[in-house]
């Protein structure tokens, strides 16, 4: 791939573009990532005017750039990495031909789709371009010319869950009198090539009058919400909104225009934002007035068959809408709500600006409960956020996002010392409203009013930001241009504030440490931290990324643990590092206060609950069991599911016992020893040992367990008839119990292998009963050619993969090189493995500097070397460096086809050589993280993650299947924090 732009060029493009930065947080929350602009050195003025992000995380913005007297469509897609320019196109106007891009929307696939206006000899026509979300190719494009041949502008798109395409905007109209103004004109396209499926066109009178959507959006069932302004008489805007269905555009409700003012004229009173819950209820919002001409906001929510729930109206202004027209913001408006989001709780958000009784313009943003304002009696935030940026003036708001824990980020701008205006972004909690972050920045020319235009979260809670900043560019005056600001979040960072109100956590109470975390695909992040106030130290088990939102700590050092019926009450002493399943349950070990004998248990939290699962001395969770636990050797969770090796009392043959609990706390056992019946190659055994999951040294990976249909476990057992035959055999074992030794010692290998086995490692499952591979040595060879990687799909029939002696078939390593040896094997659910193998070969081919490689690929099919010591390392671009790799430290596989190994290597320098690396989506390596690395002003000392959690089946969960991986950071200056990094 091209890669025009790298991290460090756009991490510098950043510091040329953020002249200025001021943080008014206390902990540095963010740090800048990095800036990307469109062509800081062409002196044409470039408008900003909306931005998307992928699935991934990479960013896509769109504008018009006036080029002459023409304007010119400009798209680009920006790597939500390192910020580097994927691609980019332009479609330029000429004479009085020109093309203005309105709105960007991304769909499921990560294609691209564009809407705005096109002018083509004085017709001006909606005009919206599907891109390839890869490369940027055209994948079609489609025009819209109106019943009256008049203006027809195209001002917002959105993507449905089908990939269908629809815009929305103003298109003049035709009746007898040949117009009706501007109507609404709403259209769908197919998304594989255009073609209209249908089309809604509404006016709200027969007259001459305008009416014009603002805001677009659909449900789940993909119906579409249309919002905006509608005209009753002259000069009479109302509020309106109207209800589409999916499949032909009809409508299924509309409301009757709402008087959001004091009756009679109201030039503010139309809708200017809406969005949907996830019950598919819409809410939308925009302008309003009262009776002393002071605006302010309207609210409004309807059920989805079109029944209104609740409205407000206000807050409102406190001086009226002329006083500050001389000294507002450039591009600001009166004072009305201008954006809405919903987060994961279902609480509408809306932000806006509003006039204080100085006449200047202040952001306010409002959170409202789903019930509505004071619902319940109770409002969401205490006060809403009444936000004066950087406190000299003027701070206007202009979108607004929300994260995965529902917290409000708002984009817009506030004024300076020097009266000109900076970007401004801030960030509110969700639980109070508190202003927890907000930053600044300017353009490069001196006296300028830099804006902010959108702002996106991704799904680690990274902020994206899209500003149009003045720019000295060598002219002498001022240009305006697209700036694109990617600021990443440090989780729990050392001195961060934990939240007040937790009981047994002192409200002054800041963070002192974060352990290794894990993640799930659900977005839950979990980790124990430690925490002081004042001289006080404590310890808690800290949870993010919940619906309920904020930061949990479900378990605090001397405050109650649950425990059993009966149970005598006790305290958390001290917990384990925390698994996390994909769907967020999460499990651990902890001691608690007592007697030593019941000191050690294991809690999970599988159904919203924390509760006990095992406790030392208490009998196991099994129907009729009367076992009692002793200690814990592996745990691991998916969702819904726990698996425990454990200890149990009694006599030392039979206390090692696998156990599944569900998240009912109802456990079964699926195997221990001393258990007969454990049928090998159709003889009776007896269970003797069991090893599940754990690597047997670091390079081996992460062989975790991920099966929601039972577990693959390695046991070791000798035949019941005679005590002096014994084998180890590859088990799998269903929820239920019932098993299937498929491979074990003594049994003749099936071709293509020859000999028998002699021994396992550690086998990797992604199915629990299926999809899992393993590394099997062989007699009767010898010791070059005595192992073999095998991989089923069934957990009996196999395919072989590598042999020891064997040429590897490996892609981008020459056709004779063999293999000398190679790691346990790891698998994931799309049935793709990866491996560390060593290599040998002749002089020319492998040197002992060469002969370790990443592998990765299909078993079945194609594998490929992406990463071989002796190679140029790459760069968070994917390009080669000037340093090389020497070793790799440590490997793990995401789920996912899309998804490629994640591994920690070696450089050689003597200082910060230590790196993390990931295979992205289209197949390149990149760079994520490097000790030395620079996070704005902090630098990493070392970072940890994939390390061996005691008493885990195997690593921390700190990767996932949705291109995520968690790291645990120490600084140069003795702070920690936590990094959620995307992989693109």
């Amino acid at each position: 791939m091209n890669h025009p732009v790298s991290r460090a060029a756009g991490i510098a493009a950043a510091a040329l573009l953020l002249v200025a930065s001021t943080a008014f947080s206390q902990v540095p929350s963010y740090y800048a990532a990095w800036g990307q602009s469109f062509n800081d050195t062409s002196a044409v003025s470039q408008f900003p005017h909306a931005m998307a992000l992928d699935g991934r995380g990479n960013v896509f913005v769109t504008g018009h750039a006036i080029v002459g007297s023409a304007k010119g469509f400009y798209t680009a897609k920006y790597d939500s990495l390192d910020g580097h320019v994927v691609w980019q196109k332009e479609l330029n106007g000429a004479g009085t031909n020109e093309f203005i891009a309105n709105d960007v929307a991304v769909d499921s696939s990560g294609d691209c789709v564009v809407t705005g206006s096109r002018n083509v000899a004085g017709s001006i026509d909606y005009y919206t371009v599907k891109y390839s979300g890869v490369d940027g190719t055209l994948v079609w494009q489609k025009s819209f010319n109106g019943t009256n041949d008049s203006e027809d502008t195209a001002l917002k798109v959105v993507c449905d869950g089908a990939k269908d395409v629809i815009v929305t905007g103003r298109s003049g109209g035709k009746n007898v009198n040949n117009s009706t103004g501007f109507d609404w004109v709403t259209i769908k396209y197919k998304s594989i090539d255009g073609t209209q499926l249908a089309l809604d066109s509404y006016t709200q009178t027969s007259s001459n009058l305008d009416d014009v959507p603002a805001g677009l959006a659909v449900d789940s069932a993909n119906n579409v919400f249309v919002v905006g302004t509608v005209q009753t008489a002259l000069n009479v805007n109302r509020f309106y909104v109207r209800k589409l269905k999916s499949s032909d555009l009809t409508k299924l409700w509309d409301i009757t225009p709402i008087d959001t003012g004091t009756g009679g004229a109201d030039a503010e009173g139309g809708a200017t934002a809406v969005a949907v819950d996830s019950n598919n209820n819409v809410v939308v919002t925009g302008g309003s007035r009262d009776a002393a001409d002071h605006f302010g906001y309207f609210t409004i929510k309807f059920a989805s068959a079109g029944s209104e729930v609740w409205r407000s109206k206000g807050p409102f202004s406190e001086d009226t809408f002329g006083t500050p027209y001389a000294t507002r913001p450039v591009g600001s408006t009166r004072a009305k709500a201008i954006g809405i989001a919903i987060g994961p709780d279902n609480n509408p958000i809306v932000t806006g600006t509003l006039i204080d009784a100085s006449g200047n313009p202040v952001s306010r943003t409002i959170k409202y409960t789903s019930a509505g304002f004071f619902g319940g009696g109770v409002a969401v935030w205490p006060t809403d956020a009444v936000d004066m940026g950087s406190g000299f003036g003027n701070t206007t708001a202009r979108a607004i996002a929300t994260d995965g824990a529902s917290n409000a980020i708002i984009v817009g701008e506030t004024q300076n010392a020097d009266s000109n205006t900076d970007l401004y972004i801030a960030k509110y909690d969700a639980q109070t409203g508190e202003r927890v972050y907000a930053t600044s920045y300017t353009g490069s020319f001196g006296s300028s009013a830099d804006l902010g235009v959108d702002v996106k979260v991704d799904r680690a809670g990274d902020i994206d930001a899209l500003g149009s900043f003045v720019a000295d560019k060598g002219t002498g005056i001022g240009l305006r241009e697209f700036v694109t600001i990617k600021l990443n979040r440090l989780i729990a960072p050392t001195g961060q504030d934990l939240p007040d109100g937790i009981t047994g956590v002192p409200d002054n109470a800041e963070i002192k440490l974060a352990g290794t975390p894990a993640i799930g695909a659900s977005g839950v992040l979990a980790a124990k931290l430690s925490f002081k106030a004042g001289k006080k130290t404590g310890a808690a088990l800290f949870v993010e990324g919940s619906a309920a939102g904020g930061t949990l700590l479900p378990a605090v050092k001397e405050e109650p643990a649950p425990v059993g019926v009966g149970d005598s009450a006790v305290n958390w002493v001290s917990f384990s590092d925390p698994v996390v399943a994909a769907d967020g349950g999460y499990a651990f070990a902890a001691k608690v206060s007592g007697p030593g004998s019941k000191a050690n248990g294991v809690w999970a939290n599988l159904n919203g609950t924390l509760r006990l699962v095992f406790r030392q001395g208490s009998v196991i969770p099994v129907a009729g069991s009367t076992d009692k636990f002793s200690s814990l050797m592996n745990l691991g969770v998916s969702s819904g599911n726990l698996v425990a090796l454990v200890k149990l009392s009694g006599p030392s043959s039979m206390n090692t016992a696998l156990i599944r609990v569900d998240q009912n706390n109802v456990g079964t056992v699926l195997l221990r020893t001393g258990q007969t019946g454990l049928l090998i190659g159709g003889e009776d055994y007896t269970v003797k040992g069991i090893s599940i999951f754990a690597p047997a040294k670091l390079e081996s990976g992460d062989g975790r367990w991920q099966g929601q249909l039972g577990v693959v476990a390695r046991v070791s057992a000798v035949k019941t008839s005679d005590s002096k035959s014994k084998t180890t055999a590859i088990v799998s074992i269903s929820n239920t119990g019932t098993k299937n030794a498929s491979f074990y010692t003594g049994q003749t290998a099936a071709a293509p292998l020859t000999g028998t086995y002699s021994g396992f490692g550690m086998p990797s499952t992604a199915g629990g009963t299926s999809i899992f591979a393993t590394k099997a040595t062989l007699t009767s060879h010898p010791a070059a050619s005595n192992a073999a990687l095998i991989y089923s799909l069934t957990g009996a029939a196999f395919s072989v993969f590598a042999e020891k002696g064997a040429a590897t078939g490996v892609i981008g390593l020459p056709p004779a090189v063999t293999y000398a040896d190679f790691s346990d094997p790891i698998v994931n659910t799309s049935g793709r493995v990866s491996y560390i193998a060593t290599l040998k070969g002749s002089a020319a081919e492998v040197k002992s500097s060469t002969k370790q490689a990443i592998i990765f690929g299909s078993p079945a099919l194609l594998r490929f070397s992406i990463a071989r010591t002796g190679d140029f390392a790459t760069d968070s671009a994917g390009d080669a460096t000037s340093l090389k790799w020497t070793a790799f430290t440590a490997l793990a596989l995401p789920d996912g086809s899309s998804a490629g190994p994640v591994f920690i290597g070696k450089l050689s320098t003597s200082k910060n050589n230590l790196g993390l690396w990931a295979h992205d989506s289209v197949g390149d390596v990149r760079l994520l993280l490097r000790a030395g690395d620079h996070l704005g002003d902090l630098v990493v000392k070392k970072f940890t993650l994939l390390s061996v959690v005691p008493k885990s089946m195997s690593a921390a969960r700190s990767f996932d299947s949705a291109g995520s991986v968690v790291v645990a950071l120490s600084f140069t200056n003795r702070t920690t924090a936590l990094l959620r990094i995307g992989i693109p």
